[in-house]
């Protein structure tokens, strides 16, 4: 048996985010890069603003606690996606020091790209560029008063926004999100070059803890619970991004199969939501809610309820692929399994997938 015993505190790059071409506001999971299991697609996009408040301390948060920060903070992210890669442009500074955005937004929002799929700019005078690290592709300084940083960091195209989403959150010292992920993650078109161009932007505040985890613990009803479920032998464990997200594989190179298990709150995301996130990962356009259930098998898993769903698609080299979707909805959280390939290779594991779904059991 495999145990998976998460923790929110630890968050960071993750699963499958939708693939997405389009992204709606009705449907949270569908995006240009978030893929929580997430980035969905249509048209009409709306673009929410939030309007900005003063906070005092954020919620789930202790009073005196020596890791909470005295100054609100302002962290807003652009997200692009461009070939396999997610690009995010991310400052987080002072709340005051953001009003202005003229100074920095214009910027972000007209980024390029090169033939290698690398952003591009053309700074503006005095502006400086440099610092690339393990995960940071780039550091761009604006001068001023006061001075501002964005940093530029580029991941994997197949990304689980709404973990992001929470992992972000929580270096503002603000709690997981309960609600729809399309409050959290809004979608806008831009135009550069005459070619339009979708981003995800992620503009929050709170108080800014850095760049890592907070490590107080939670609340006990904000834990996942963790879950039993058989491996089978031929499934190899691989190093995961975070401990929101178990990775396993099977085969090499041209055979390979990759399965992920992720764990989320129920209310998080609806099975739509996650399905068409799957489907725009595959290039298949969204389904509304009444297709996906058309499309999706329910059962019975040891007193829980689960949904399975397969996409068929072509990958980047023009080649079809298959993924095997599944939900065990639990309360207050759901395991997602998802096994993603070639289509004849993963077409031989849905009898094996269903044997890990049926096994899942809470842990004891």
């Amino acid at each position: 048996m495999c145990n998976l015993a998460i923790n929110w505190g630890l968050l960071s790059r993750f699963n499958s985010f939708r693939h997405c071409r389009k992204l709606s506001t009705s449907t949270s999971v569908a995006m240009v890069v978030l893929s929580a299991l997430t980035f969905s697609g249509c048209d009409n996009q709306r673009i929410i603003v939030h309007e900005k408040k003063e906070q005092t301390r954020p919620k789930g948060m202790a009073l005196g606690s020596p890791q909470a920060p005295k100054q609100a903070s302002r962290m807003f992210i652009a997200i692009y996606e461009h070939g396999q890669t997610l690009w995010t442009f991310k400052i987080v500074e002072p709340t005051d020091a953001l009003r202005d955005e003229s100074r920095w937004r214009p910027f972000i929002e007209g980024i390029d790209f090169d033939e290698e799929g690398k952003p591009v700019w053309q700074l503006p005078e005095g502006w400086q560029a440099g610092g690339s690290s393990q995960f940071v592709f780039s550091r761009i300084r604006i001068p001023g008063d006061p001075p501002l940083e964005i940093v530029v960091s580029d991941l994997p195209a197949n990304q689980d926004m709404a973990a992001n989403v929470n992992r972000w959150r929580d270096q503002l010292t603000l709690p997981p999100f309960t609600d729809e992920l399309s409050n959290h993650l809004q979608s806008k078109v831009v135009v550069k070059n005459g070619e339009e161009r979708r981003i995800l932007i992620f503009d929050e505040e709170g108080f800014f803890a850095g760049a890592g985890m907070r490590t107080q613990s939670r609340p006990p009803a904000t834990m996942p619970v963790g879950i039993d479920y058989w491996v089978p032998d031929e499934w190899t464990k691989k190093d995961s991004p975070s401990q929101m997200i178990t990775r396993f594989q099977k085969g090499e190179g041209e055979d390979r199969i990759e399965i992920s298990v992720t764990q989320l709150p129920s209310q998080a995301v609806s099975w739509s939501e996650v399905a068409n996130m799957w489907a725009s990962q595959l290039g298949t356009e969204a389904l509304a809610e009444h297709e996906v259930m058309e499309r999706t098998s329910i059962t019975a898993v040891n007193g829980f309820e689960g949904f399975r769903i397969e996409f068929e698609g072509l990958d980047a080299e023009e080649k079809r692929v298959l993924l095997l979707g599944a939900v065990v909805k639990g309360s207050p959280f759901s395991w997602y399994f998802k096994v993603v390939g070639p289509q004849e290779l993963v077409a031989g594991e849905r009898e094996t997938l269903t044997k890990v779904i049926e096994s899942v059991k809470l842990k004891q």
